[in-house]
Formats: C-alpha cells, sequence, structure tokens
C-alpha cells in the first residue's frame, strides 16, 4: 500500500475507509499521527477526536505529505524502537 489519506472536509475527519466528526478549534486542526509498521493512529486537537488504522504501510515511500491550506507546519520526530 502506497499510503492512507488523511482528509478533513464538511466538519469529518476521514482515515482509510474511517471517520469521525471534527470541527476547528479557532480555525485551526491540529494533528498527531503516529505511523508504525502496522498501523497509523491519528489524534485531533490534543485528542478530542482519534482514529486507529491498521495498514501494512509501504516503508519505501514517504509516511505523508503535507496537504493544503493556507498554511499547513509540519513537525516530523522518528521514534526509535522498543525492541
Amino acid at each position: 500500500m502506497r499510503g492512507v489519506p488523511i482528509r478533513h472536509a464538511a466538519g469529518k475527519l476521514s482515515c482509510g475507509n474511517k471517520s469521525a466528526p471534527l470541527s476547528p478549534e479557532g480555525g485551526r486542526i491540529k494533528l498527531r499521527i503516529l505511523a508504525d509498521r502496522g498501523s497509523l493512529e491519528v489524534f485531533a486537537n490534543d485528542g478530542r477526536v482519534a482514529i486507529s488504522h491498521g495498514v501494512l504501510l509501504d516503508t519505501s515511500q514517504p509516511v505523508f505529505e503535507a496537504g493544503s491550506g493556507p498554511s499547513p507546519r509540519v513537525s516530523a520526530y522518528p521514534l526509535k524502537s522498543v525492541w
């Protein structure tokens, strides 16, 4: 699988085939995305919305790409293995 789309439209956050209602707070949406070998965890607006999606990511491709919006900001931090 190349990637999993994470989208916000019409008051709804979607990750793969799962979705949950989400409204911007102060005109912004804050996302924290954790990618593992077998899952994506998406937390929006400090955990008010959480979506877990089981997926095998293609490690030869980027995990995510910054999307649209007036000024998307992205910070990425690699996590060390627990093994």
